[in-house]
C-alpha cells in the first residue's frame, strides 16, 4: 500500500493541544497503521514505543514478551507488556516497517520515537562538542 504523506502533512495541527503537549517535550508528526499522530521523541530512550491504549482501538495485535523495561532511574523498572508485529510508519516522507515496544505510555502520548529510529528518519543532532 502507498499513501500520499504530502497532503497529510497539511492535515495535522502543526501544534498539539496544551493537554497533550509539555514546553520540555518534542513531538513529532507520524503516520502509523494509516493513523495520524504526533509521537514524543525520545532522545533518552534505546528503543520506539506505542501506547497499549492506541493498540487496543486500532486493533493492533500485540504478541506477548516476557522481561523488563529498565526506565531512567536505576531502580525503576516495568514488567513488558508485549510487542507489535510489524507496522507502517511515514515520517518525513520516508516509509518503514518496525515493530514496537507495547508500553502504558505517560502524558497522554500514542507513540515514542526512540534513537533506534533516528537514522532511518533524517533525525539528528547538530552543535554538538568534544
Amino acid at each position: 500500500m502507498v499513501i500520499d504523506t504530502t497532503s497529510l502533512d497539511d492535515a495535522l495541527p502543526c501544534k498539539p493541544s496544551e493537554k497533550t503537549n509539555n514546553i520540555d517535550e518534542i513531538l513529532i508528526p507520524v503516520t502509523i497503521e494509516n493513523q495520524r499522530i504526533h509521537a514524543l521523541l525520545d532522545d533518552g530512550a534505546n528503543f520506539s514505543a506505542v501506547d497499549k491504549t492506541f493498540c487496543d482501538e486500532h486493533e493492533i495485535k500485540v504478541l506477548p514478551a516476557k522481561g523488563y523495561i529498565q526506565l531512567a532511574s536505576a531502580e525503576t523498572k516495568v514488567a513488558r507488556i508485549g510487542i507489535t508485529e510489524e507496522l507502517d510508519i511515514w515520517y518525513n516522507n520516508r516509509h518503514i516497517k518496525h515493530s514496537f515496544e507495547v508500553m502504558q505510555l505517560a502524558r497522554y502520548k500514542k507513540a515514542s520515537i526512540g534513537k533506534n529510529l533516528f537514522n532511518e528518519f533524517g533525525i539528528g543532532y547538530t552543535g554538538l562538542v568534544r
